[in-house]
C-alpha cells in the first residue's frame, strides 16, 4: 500500500506521519505541494491546507492529527 502525502518541504507534521507509516509498515510517498493549490487539487482540498493525505482509493484526509489516526488505523494487528 502506497499513500501520498502532499506538503511543502521539511514540514514537521509530515515527519510525524512518516514515523507513523514506518511503524505500521505502510509506504508514504511525499509529493511537493505548491501553494496556493490549483486545478484538481484545489477542487479536492477546498480549504487549501497542507499537509493532506491521498489514500489508495483517492480519498483525501487533511489535518495532521486526522492523518495520524488514519495511518495508525492501517496497522493489521490493531482493532
Amino acid at each position: 500500500m502506497i499513500l501520498k502525502i502532499h506538503s511543502y518541504p521539511n514540514n514537521d507534521r509530515v515527519m510525524r506521519a512518516k514515523i507513523a507509516a514506518l511503524y505500521v509498515g505502510v509506504e508514504l510517498e511525499e509529493v511537493p505541494a505548491t501553494l496556493p493549490l490549483t486545478g484538481e487539487l484545489q477542487e479536492r482540498v477546498p480549504l487549501g491546507k497542507v499537509p493532506f493525505l491521498e489514500t489508495e482509493d483517492g480519498s483525501i484526509v487533511f489535518e495532521s492529527i486526522a492523518i495520524l489516526y488514519y495511518v495508525g488505523g492501517l496497522r493489521a494487528d490493531v482493532d
